[in-house]
């Protein structure tokens, strides 16, 4: 019989861990940062925002925000994130997106320093999901899928592992993080036929097409 995996427990206990971590920090005189950049007032990424700095004041972490006009130009872009990467007091930086139009998305995402980029947007951060490098941070999602395997004590090694979608966000970088546990990983999309028989097939399934409902019971 199938079993969910539920990622509540999971998300408490990090909290709880991280929390722990923020204040060994502290103790050692390092206040733990995040930066959170963001360009105009979209809606999503103001309520976005909002979650991240309630999450991260909870658990002891500091928060810097860096919020420019809808119309800001490239070069105030740039020079927000060239701040970011200089300052050693910011251990992390959220850069919110989709950006404007005026905006070179892929050249401000490659602008931020890899070791800052908490949400995997950087070439050299996705480079070092795919070689098995630990030297940069995974895509969150796809990071947590491992930690909720963790969290219930299921081993990877030798299973055979069903991911559902072949997005950079999530399926690809969870497929590779899967592979250094030494699991046998398969990676189903729309063009995968026998998808339903690679399913049932599997030890563990990873959803990660972004639709929900399309696993039944």
């Amino acid at each position: 019989m199938a079993k969910i995996l539920y990622g509540e427990p999971v998300a408490e206990a990090l909290s709880a861990e991280t929390a722990a971590r923020a204040a060994r920090l502290r103790a050692r005189g390092v206040t733990p940062t995040l930066a959170i950049i963001r360009v105009g007032e979209r809606p999503d990424d103001m309520s976005y925002e909002r979650g991240a700095v309630k999450r991260c004041l909870a658990l002891g972490i500091e928060v810097r925000k860096y919020a420019l006009r809808a119309d800001a130009a490239q070069a105030e872009l740039m020079a927000a994130i060239d701040g970011v990467n200089r300052d050693d007091g910011i251990h992390g930086c959220l850069l919110l997106r989709p950006l404007p139009g005026q905006m070179d998305e892929h050249a401000s995402c490659e602008a931020l320093a890899a070791e800052k980029d908490v949400d995997c947007i950087t070439a050299a951060s996705l480079c070092g999901v795919f070689t098995g490098e630990k030297l940069r941070f995974a895509p969150c999602t796809a990071r947590a899928c491992i930690e909720m395997l963790d969290y219930y004590g299921i081993a990877m090694a030798g299973k055979r592992v069903a991911v559902i979608g072949r997005s950079l966000v999530v399926g690809r970088p969870a497929a590779m993080l899967l592979l250094e546990r030494d699991a046998t990983v398969t990676i189903c999309h729309s063009k995968t036929p026998d998808a339903p028989a690679i399913c049932r097939e599997a030890d563990i399934l990873i959803a990660a097409s972004g639709r929900a409902g399309l696993v039944g019971s």
